[in-house]
C-alpha cells in the first residue's frame, strides 16, 4: 500500500464504501466515472463525456476529482442538487473545512459521516491494489428522504461520527 498526495486527481472509490452507498439508495448516475465503470450506476459519465457538461438526476454517487479540480465539481453538483434534479446523493470527499467548496457544500447537506481513519482508495495504476490518502474523508448524504437519511445513518455509522 502506499500513500498518495492531494495533489494527485484521481481516487478510485473502494468497494467497502460503495456497497454501503448501495444499500442506502440504487446509483442512477456516476458522473465522474473512471472509465472502468466500477460505480454499479445506470449511467457513468467519464473524462471524455465531460460530466460537467452532462445533465444530472436520480441518485448520484459522487467521488469527484480531488485537487483544484473538485469545486468545479461540487459547483455543478449544488446546481442540479437545487434545481431539483438529483433525488439522493452521497459524495465522497476530502475533508477540507477551510475551503469554498466545503462551505457551499455545508449549507445543503443533511448528515456526513466523518470517516475514521484514512480510505484505502482502488491506485489508477494496475500494479498497485490500494492507496491510502494523506487527508480525512467524509461521506455526505443529500436527501430529502428521512427514510433514505435513516439507511444512511445504519449504513454509514461504522465508519465514524455522523453530524447530523
Amino acid at each position: 500500500m502506499i500513500a498518495i498526495t492531494p495533489d494527485d486527481q484521481e481516487w478510485y472509490s473502494p468497494k467497502y464504501i460503495l456497497d454501503k452507498v448501495y444499500n442506502v439508495f440504487p446509483v442512477s448516475l456516476d458522473p465522474c466515472s473512471e472509465g472502468k465503470q466500477r460505480v454499479d450506476a445506470d449511467i457513468h459519465y467519464t473524462k471524455e463525456d465531460n460530466g460537467l457538461s452532462m445533465p444530472w438526476s436520480g441518485c448520484v454517487f459522487m467521488n469527484p476529482p480531488y485537487g483544484r479540480e473538485i469545486g468545479k465539481w461540487v459547483k455543478k453538483f449544488l446546481e442540479e442538487w437545487n434545481s431539483g434534479n438529483i433525488q439522493d446523493a452521497i459524495l465522497l470527499v476530502p475533508v477540507k473545512t477551510d475551503t469554498n467548496w466545503w462551505c457551499q457544500l455545508s449549507q445543503h447537506l443533511d448528515c456526513w459521516c466523518a470517516i475514521q481513519g484514512r480510505v484505502k482508495f482502488v491506485s489508477p495504476d494496475s500494479e498497485k491494489k490500494t492507496t491510502v490518502g494523506t487527508f480525512a474523508s467524509a461521506i455526505i448524504l443529500f436527501t430529502r428522504d428521512t427514510e433514505v437519511q435513516s439507511k444512511f445513518y445504519a449504513q454509514f455509522s461504522d465508519m465514524g461520527f455522523i453530524w447530523r
